[in-house]
């Protein structure tokens, strides 16, 4: 996931990045050199920062022609969320 902030991928290391995942890009998850499993990432990304009124968060996006909006899923993670009613840094819609 690309993210802004927060820990990045190589941390511990002298990399430290986060790698640019674009629609189309194909991302394998492997264990010890064994594949475990690879996606095509869709064409769905946020496009306004997240605003918050009450206890709803309005997270404001873009979802591709060619993705099917019943088999998407919008996961927010912020350790911010620690704090509130959530108690978590994670959330799933």
């Amino acid at each position: 996931m690309n993210h802004p902030g927060g820990v990045c991928w190589g941390n511990g290391t002298s990399l430290k990045v986060t790698p640019d995942i674009l629609p189309g890009d194909v991302v394998s998850i492997s264990f010890a050199a064994a594949v475990a499993g690879d996606t095509t990432v869709q064409d769905a990304y946020v496009t306004e920062k997240s605003v918050i009124t009450g206890s709803t968060l309005t997270v404001t996006g873009h979802i591709g022609a060619g993705v099917d909006p019943a088999f998407t899923e919008q996961r927010i993670a912020n350790p911010d969320l620690l704090a509130t009613a959530v108690a978590r840094k994670g959330c799933r819609t």
